[in-house]
């Protein structure tokens, strides 16, 4: 059920994967009857997630102590964590307006929210290798997003 929530997440093992953890001792089919049972007990009401529930899922690890501003290094973290999470908020504000968005997985748009902040932000790597594994993806799958972002930040900030 996990694999339905979510569109790309490698780490969720398959039926023939679950029935080698228990030696092979059940037919597959017995896995997707028992799926079906969870399925009309929570009535299909599955949780569908969001871009907002993937980018407060990463916003704890969007910077760390270790980071650096590409200005040098950060003074109070607790006050940047506080103005890194302003810009998450208003990218995320802006993906909701932004048409070319509605395709995309929520997963991409999610991370494309943290990774455009920590640019904004002027953080030395946009999409450090922490939060490449922490998600699955590698700043080239979603860096025309974290432009759009940029763009559309610069057109806010143009406008005042």
């Amino acid at each position: 059920l996990a694999a339905k929530v979510e569109e790309k997440d490698g780490n969720i093992p398959r039926c023939t994967k679950l029935n080698s953890f228990v030696k092979n001792a059940f037919p597959i089919k017995d896995f997707y009857s028992i799926e079906l049972v969870m399925l009309h007990f929570f009535d299909w009401n599955l949780c569908l997630p969001t871009a907002y529930y993937f980018a407060m899922l990463l916003l704890p690890y969007a910077i760390l102590a270790t980071d650096r501003l590409t200005s040098g290094p950060i003074l109070c973290f607790t006050k940047a964590h506080a103005y890194l999470e302003e810009y998450v908020n208003f990218f995320l504000k802006v993906s909701l307006s932004e048409k070319c968005l509605i395709e995309k997985m929520p997963s991409i748009v999610g991370i494309s929210v943290i990774a455009a902040a920590r640019k904004a932000f002027g953080l030395v790597e946009d999409w450090p290798f922490y939060l490449e594994r922490m998600s699955g993806y590698s700043y080239g799958e979603f860096s025309h997003i974290v432009h759009r972002f940029l763009y559309l930040l610069s057109q806010q900030c143009g406008s005042h």
